[in-house]
């Protein structure tokens, strides 16, 4: 994860057994919106940057192996959800 992307105006944690996911945006002005899967030694597994509309909550639930998180977000002129599935790879 680049430097610029540190300073979170908003974030999300979810913690797993091996590893943490962090849902976040960047307070520059390009406002990058991401998901990072970050392991319990700190280290970035995957980073998966997100369109405009940043999830203003998340809600995990657990499926067979894997986890399905809802994203719940707002924009000026729109709001709704998304599901995620993540699994034991992130």
């Amino acid at each position: 994860m680049s430097a610029e992307y540190l300073n979170l105006e908003r974030k999300a944690i979810i913690e797993f057994e091996d590893a943490v996911l962090v849902v976040g945006v960047a307070s520059d002005l390009a406002g990058v919106r991401f998901l990072a899967w970050i392991d319990t030694t700190g280290e970035m597994i995957r980073e998966t940057v997100l369109d405009e509309r940043f999830p203003a909550k998340i809600s995990l639930f657990k499926s067979n192996e894997s986890y399905v998180a809802l994203l719940l977000y707002n924009a000026l002129n729109d709001e709704g959800y998304r599901l995620l599935r993540i699994d034991g790879n992130g």
